[in-house]
């Protein structure tokens, strides 16, 4: 066959083809890892009930509205056809909110979803709670920054606590007993931040009083609910950018579950 011949019968092949039919074959697509998270939640919410069937179908979502995030959208706020997800349902043999939670964390993510992982590894940890651990194995390596992290965790669990204590006598007495489980709360989280820091030597110990930047000191039971709910909610923040920040492992987890028990106090408080 000679080629004018061969070019000839090629040319209706190339021109069946459209702009849509390339673009869907060499267009952009779902990011696998987040794929196969999005796919384990909408298992897990297949199987599951209440609110970890709720939970794990609301990560679904987020999931897929981060695959669509990752590709981009044309001109018209259309995803591309290459791109279009929905999560596949698998019938699992055994569904563990902590196997999902640790699939999670483990997850070879892009670095601009990592932060939304981390988040949704603390929602699973605040609906399967455990306790934190005095000792974490292994031990993070000395130059991973975790011990940093630790220490700056246990003067804002000092801080914390100092605070809720001014703030303690201001509050109506009824709101006391709240305050106090609190209080409790933090105690038991600095003696396990303390002996988590005993292998990494500095381990930092209480000031005699604190500043706590952005907040004035209490002068009534109004101004003193309020001092309580700050104080708390940036002692989560920074609990969950610890969580964020550190590298996979014993330490994240630690984090992420200190974050959510955090979270949890505070939403009992401010519940009761």
């Amino acid at each position: 066959m000679n080629r004018r011949l061969a070019l000839l019968l090629i040319v209706p092949l190339l021109t069946s083809c459209t702009v849509e039919d390339v673009a869907a074959t060499f267009g952009p697509r779902p990011d696998a890892q987040v794929a196969a998270l999005a796919d384990r939640a909408a298992s897990d919410a297949a199987a599951l009930s209440g609110q970890e069937a709720e939970l794990r179908a609301r990560h679904a979502g987020e999931l897929g509205d981060e695959i669509t995030r990752l590709c981009g959208t044309h001109a018209d706020g259309t995803v591309p056809e290459s791109c279009a997800f929905q999560p596949e349902v698998t019938a699992l043999p055994q569904v563990s909110i902590d196997d999902s939670l640790a699939l999670t964390l483990g997850a070879d993510l892009p670095a601009e979803s990592h932060a939304l992982a981390v988040r949704q590894a603390v929602d699973m940890a605040a609906v399967s709670p455990a306790e934190l651990p005095a000792r974490l194995d292994p031990d993070p390596s000395p130059d991973s920054g975790a011990a940093d992290a630790a220490r700056q965790l246990l003067a804002r669990e000092y801080a914390t606590a100092w605070g809720l204590g001014v703030a303690r006598a201001r509050l109506d007495p009824a709101r006391q007993e709240a305050v106090d489980e609190l209080v409790d709360a933090h105690e038991s989280r600095i003696r396990i931040l303390r002996k988590v820091l005993e292998p990494f030597g500095e381990v930092p110990v209480a000031e005699p009083g604190y500043e706590l930047e952005g907040l004035d000191e209490p002068v009534d039971a109004a101004s003193a609910e309020d001092f309580v709910t700050r104080v708390e909610e940036g002692l989560a923040g920074a609990w969950l950018a610890a969580a964020v920040e550190a590298a996979p492992g014993a330490w994240q987890e630690f984090a992420v579950r200190g974050t959510a028990e955090v979270e949890t106090a505070l939403g009992s408080y401010s519940a009761g």
